[in-house]
C-alpha cells in the first residue's frame, strides 16, 4: 500500500497510507487541502491560494468548501486519531479525485506530479476494493445506504481488510455499527459520547437516544471494550456468504498480531482483560477507538 516518502514524515498526512486520508463527504471520496498540502509539501495556504487563481479550472464537482457541520463531524475523529489539526481560521477545502488531478498543474512541481500518481492510484484502489467485496458491499447497502458502504471501503483499503482477519474484523463490526446490527454502550451501560457513531439512533426531533442491534460492547474515552463472542457472532452475521475464515479463538490472536489489542492480561496470559462494564466484572477484548470509530456526517 503506498505511502509517501520519508522526507515529508513531519506531517500526520506523511506517516499515514494514502488510503487513510481519504474521506467520504456528500457522497463524494475526497481529500482535504491540509492533507494534500502535507503530501506536495507545501504550506496549505500555498495550495489555496494557487487554486484560488486558477478557480477556472476547478468547478465544483472537482473541490468545494466544507460546511462547519461537515467539519464537525470530521473533527470527532482527529480528536481520537489525529492530533494537532487545530487553529485554522476558515473551513478546510475537500478535493474529489479530479480535483486531485488538476492539483499538479496548478502546482507545477516535480513533487506535486509524483504524489498525485500516488493519490490517483489509492483512490482507483477503493474502487477495486469495493468490486472485490461485493458481497459484503451489498449487505451494507442495504443496512446503512451509501454512506455506510463509502466508510467501510475507506477502512478496508486503510487497513488492508480483505487480506487480514482481524482487519477484515475491526470492518464488519463497523459496518454492524453504521447499518443497525450492533450497538455499544459506555461504561455504565448507557448512552455514549457521540452516540450516532456507536450504533445508536434518535427516537425524534429532540428525543433521546435509543440502541440499535446486539450490544457487542461498552466505550470509555479512547478505550473500547468488545464483548468477544458477541462481536464475532455479528461479524459473522454481516459477512454472510463471504465468512470469516478463523475461528472466534483465532481471531483474538489475529488481532494481537497486527496490533489491534491495546492491552492483554500477561499476568494470566489470556489475550482478554477483566474490566467492570454495565455494573458487573466482565472479560473483554481492549481496542482503541480511533481503530474502529467510523465518521459522522
Amino acid at each position: 500500500m503506498a505511502k509517501a516518502p520519508k522526507s515529508a514524515g513531519k506531517t500526520v498526512a506523511a506517516t499515514r497510507p494514502v488510503e487513510g486520508l481519504i474521506h467520504v463527504i456528500r457522497g463524494q471520496k475526497v481529500m482535504l487541502d491540509s492533507d494534500l498540502a502535507a503530501l506536495y509539501e507545501v504550506p496549505t495556504k500555498s495550495l489555496n491560494l494557487a487554486v484560488r487563481r486558477n478557480q477556472g479550472r476547478f468547478p465544483d464537482d472537482f473541490m468545494f468548501q466544507l460546511t462547519p457541520d461537515e467539519l464537525d463531524g470530521l473533527r470527532l475523529q482527529f480528536e481520537t486519531s489525529k492530533p494537532g489539526r487545530g487553529g485554522r481560521r476558515y473551513l478546510p477545502y475537500a478535493f474529489a479525485e479530479p480535483g486531485v488531478a488538476m492539483l499538479s498543474s496548478v502546482l507545477r512541481s516535480e513533487r506535486a506530479v509524483q504524489m498525485n500518481i500516488i493519490i490517483v492510484r489509492a483512490f482507483i484502489r477503493l474502487r477495486e476494493l469495493v468490486i472485490s467485496n461485493k458481497d459484503i458491499a451489498d449487505r451494507v447497502e442495504k443496512l446503512g445506504g451509501e454512506g455506510a458502504l463509502g466508510d467501510l471501503a475507506q477502512r478496508q483499503a486503510q487497513y488492508q481488510a480483505g487480506s487480514d482477519p482481524a482487519w477484515r474484523f475491526v470492518a464488519l463490526v463497523q459496518a454492524a455499527l453504521a447499518g443497525g446490527q450492533a450497538h455499544v454502550a459506555d461504561r455504565q451501560g448507557k448512552v455514549p459520547t457521540a452516540a450516532a457513531a456507536w450504533g445508536w439512533q434518535r427516537r425524534g426531533p429532540g428525543r433521546g437516544w435509543e440502541a440499535r442491534g446486539t450490544r457487542i460492547g461498552w466505550v470509555a474515552g479512547g478505550d473500547l471494550y468488545l464483548e468477544p463472542t458477541a462481536s464475532y457472532e455479528v461479524a459473522r452475521t454481516v459477512a454472510g456468504t463471504a465468512r470469516l475464515s478463523v475461528s472466534e479463538q483465532t481471531l483474538r490472536q489475529r488481532l494481537r498480531e497486527q496490533g489491534l489489542l491495546a492491552s492483554i492480561d500477561a499476568g494470566r496470559q489470556m489475550l482478554q482483560v477483566r474490566r467492570t462494564l454495565g455494573g458487573r466484572p466482565r472479560q473483554v477484548l481492549h481496542l482503541r477507538t480511533s481503530d474502529v470509530l467510523l465518521p459522522t456526517e
